[in-house]
């Protein structure tokens, strides 16, 4: 059986046409690749474990489908630099026929009766929310503390799914690698939605998978992205500066 990571590598490689790599930017928080068809793609930066010397030099000018199998390496910053190039590749208007452009949270209902789980600490989510649903709860890789809601260690996603009715699964989880087993242990009958920046386009698989909406984002000015990415920007300057527009997409 093959991984989310595959799956999402093949569908990128159904909209490769021999580009190559324009530029690259390894920021604090976002990386950001440039193809030389002028489009861009967003990655969170995974900093645990560097890149190989024979990989930065050549980055620049390299095959692009080359650099997208990247997102297999057991190196952050590659993973980082194969999933921002996947997301060059996906992240396009020609590879969706009706979006939205909104915050994902608008396309869905929340009742008094519903129970949150965020993968990933969105704390403008938990602002949104916390007044309109039974529970949240948050799955988060790093030590969190926020006294309004209960995080959970990442190895304990299973607990924290077992009375879920809506799931928020961030983006970064592709960069991170945990995607995999995240998805294949979802509840059946919770609505599943994944968003942020790093969130890749990959219709099908999501679909596939579970998924009922994606939440990401459509790079709209490739130097505008690389000045914010370079100086440590994170995703509210990406979107407030015009780097990129936030899209939802029903699936």
């Amino acid at each position: 059986m093959s991984s989310i990571i595959e799956e999402i590598l093949r569908e990128a490689d159904e909209h490769y046409d021999g580009q190559r790599i324009k530029d690259a930017v390894i920021g604090l928080y976002y990386t950001f690749v440039e193809l030389d068809d002028g489009s861009g793609g967003l990655s969170y930066t995974n900093t645990q474990g560097g890149v190989r010397e024979d990989i930065y030099k050549n980055v620049i000018g390299a095959d692009s489908k080359e650099i997208s199998k990247l997102l297999f390496s057991s190196r952050g910053l590659e993973v980082s630099l194969g999933a921002a190039t996947v997301n060059a590749l996906l992240n396009k208007k020609d590879n969706i026929n009706n979006y939205f452009n909104l915050d994902i949270l608008e396309l869905v209902e929340f009742s008094e009766e519903d129970n949150v789980v965020l993968i990933g600490y969105f704390k403008i989510y938990i602002d949104k929310l916390k007044n309109r649903v039974n529970s949240i709860t948050v799955v988060e890789i790093n030590r969190v503390i926020d006294e309004e809601v209960e995080v959970y260690p990442w190895w304990a996603y299973n607990v924290a799914f077992k009375n879920a009715t809506k799931i928020i699964i961030s983006g970064s989880t592709i960069s991170n690698h945990t995607i995999d087993y995240l998805i294949k242990s979802l509840p059946s009958n919770a609505q599943t939605i994944i968003v942020g920046p790093t969130t890749s386009l990959a219709k099908k698989t999501f679909k596939k998978h579970g998924i009922s909406l994606i939440g990401t984002a459509l790079v709209k000015k490739p130097e505008k992205c690389k000045e914010i990415v370079k100086l440590g920007g994170g995703a509210k300057r990406i979107f407030r500066e015009g780097c990129a527009e936030k899209i939802a997409v029903k699936l």
